[in-house]
């Protein structure tokens, strides 16, 4: 769901940036917040074709961005906790 810019990721759940990335230059920015442990993030082109992204440490609360070049298709894999994307520029409730 996107509410005032942000968007609560749901684990192991495939996310279509679609028409809400942000333009060139701009990054996609995440907090995780009570993960506990490690967070994994692929991308890709399609659904079904995603590659590892990145691998972080969420031990401790974390915020970090994603590069302007991600694909389309993220998910997002954690084991608790929350995982929020914040997105630039004006965005609405689709």
């Amino acid at each position: 769901m996107i509410l005032d810019n942000e968007v609560k990721l749901t684990n192991n759940v495939t996310f279509d940036l679609g028409t809400k990335k942000p333009g060139p230059g701009q990054s996609i920015k995440l907090f995780a917040s009570g993960v506990g442990s490690f967070i994994s993030i692929d991308h890709g082109a399609t659904a079904g074709a995603l590659s590892l992204l990145l691998s972080l440490d969420a031990i401790d609360d974390v915020e970090f961005e994603l590069p302007s070049n991600t694909r389309q298709y993220i998910v997002v894999k954690f084991t608790g906790g929350s995982v929020t994307m914040s997105l630039g520029g004006n965005q609405t409730a689709t």
